[in-house]
């Protein structure tokens, strides 16, 4: 569903984007993919996820 809403997102802003290269699209997307990357590291079996839970294991 994330997936879905950020593409849904990302067209409209293409939609309107009159920039040169549409670099106003690739700075949007590139904002939204960096945040989304950051909220995987903080869900459970993500990537990084479970730092804390298997430093815990290891002492």
């Amino acid at each position: 569903m994330a997936l879905t809403g950020l593409f849904l997102a990302t067209l409209a802003v293409w939609a309107r984007d009159t920039s040169e290269g549409q670099g106003r699209t690739r700075r949007f997307l590139e904002k939204r993919l960096a945040h989304g990357a950051r909220w995987m590291n903080r869900v459970p079996g993500g990537p990084g996820g479970d730092r804390g839970h298997e430093a815990s294991l290891q002492r």
